[in-house]
């Protein structure tokens, strides 16, 4: 996992690099998940915990090129059939 994203776009870069690398992600509908806890959104106050997710985000948008636009970003990726 990059170091550089923080809280939760990190699985999103992990699939990014994963399609990059011509593979697929797969979509199991009989797996489930549990996510316990969302602390982050609990109220509206901002804190550290904020700016950095944000500052997270910014850096997967700017690291994939597709803060504005996926195309740039769909153009990296291999054609599956």
């Amino acid at each position: 996992m990059d170091e550089n994203i923080f809280y939760s776009p990190e699985d999103v870069d992990y699939c990014v690099r994963v399609w990059k690398a011509g593979f697929q992600i797969t979509y199991v509908p009989m797996q489930e998940m549990v996510h316990d806890a969302q602390e982050l959104s609990r109220g509206f106050k901002l804190t550290k915990f904020h700016f950095s997710h944000l500052k997270g985000l910014f850096y997967l948008f700017n690291k994939h090129k597709y803060f504005w636009s996926l195309r740039s970003l769909y153009k990296t990726m291999p054609r599956h059939k």
